[in-house]
């Protein structure tokens, strides 16, 4: 019964939304994105028991407002963690681009943000990301570029993405 029930959801859904609607909510509606940060052998550079992972102190998220680098996240003062550790243990950085979404659209809207990740003195990278805001107020990522490589796009790559170091 809970089958058919599921079913009949899904096909409502399916009905009622664009293709390009559906792909958003089959990826995931925000404007948050995931990273896990691995080395070339597969091992997670920001599990603390790995050797030579990123210090989560050292780890900060820089955005740009109005052309000036400003911190956006940084792990000794933001009252969330977001470094954490999933279920199946990989450690994923939760953070966003964080421009767009402090804006106020009343149409729908396409822009991009840049964001700065220090993981230590020595390794800063870069995050491009372009968003959409429709009409029903979502407003999510559609796109992001890991140091000018695109590394995620809406309804074709899962969260987290994976970064090799």
């Amino acid at each position: 019964m809970k089958n058919i029930i599921l079913l009949i959801a899904l096909t409502m859904v399916a009905c009622t939304k664009s293709k390009d609607e559906v792909a958003i909510l089959d990826s995931h509606i925000d404007y948050i994105f995931e990273l896990s940060i691995r080395d070339t052998e597969g091992k997670d550079l920001l599990n603390p028991n790995s050797l030579n992972h990123f210090k989560h102190d050292e780890i900060k998220v820089f955005c740009f407002n109005d052309g000036e680098k400003k911190l956006l996240y940084d792990n000794q003062i933001e009252p969330r963690d977001f470094i954490s550790k999933k279920e199946n243990g990989t450690y994923v950085i939760s953070a966003s681009t964080g421009g767009g979404v402090t804006k106020e659209y009343n149409q729908e809207t396409v822009g991009q943000d840049t964001v700065l990740l220090q993981l230590s003195e020595n390794v800063v990278d870069t995050i491009k990301t372009e968003w959409r805001f429709i009409k029903s107020n979502q407003f999510f990522n559609t796109k992001l570029w890991y140091n000018g490589e695109l590394k995620w796009e809406v309804g074709k790559t899962r969260l987290p993405i994976v970064i090799t170091k």
